[in-house]
């Protein structure tokens, strides 16, 4: 069996009287941050800061392990109208100039603004 097939019977949904354990079956029904982001035709950089900003719910992950998504929540996504380009809007994020340019001022004055915190940076590079 390969990675991928491996990969893909974890994702697959459990038959009835499958000798899978309780534990599998929750794994199941849960998606990776990865897997997820692939299923939303997001970039991982973008369900990050989806997560982050509160638009797509996570669960704990297992024994503390890194979160997970349920496939309910994938789901709803998928199904709410305007998908992928809605939600990939609700997360684009801008730079200085086309920051300056939507706002119709400088890019100093920008600037000036982010420093003074009437502009938050969700990222940003020295």
């Amino acid at each position: 069996m390969t990675v991928k097939e491996a990969l893909h019977s974890l994702d697959a949904p459990q038959a009835q009287g499958s000798s899978a354990s309780g534990s599998q079956a929750v794994g199941s029904s849960s998606l990776t941050l990865g897997r997820a982001a692939q299923e939303l035709n997001l970039k991982r950089g973008e369900l990050d800061l989806a997560v982050q900003l509160g638009h797509i719910r996570t669960t704990p992950g297992a024994s503390g392990g890194p979160p997970r998504i349920d496939r309910q929540e994938v789901d709803r996504l998928r199904g709410a109208e305007g998908f992928p380009d809605a939600l990939r809007e609700r997360v684009r994020t801008v730079g200085t100039i086309e920051g300056a340019r939507l706002i119709s001022i400088s890019p100093a004055r920008f600037t000036r603004l982010a420093r003074t915190g009437h502009c938050i940076p969700i990222r940003f590079y020295l």
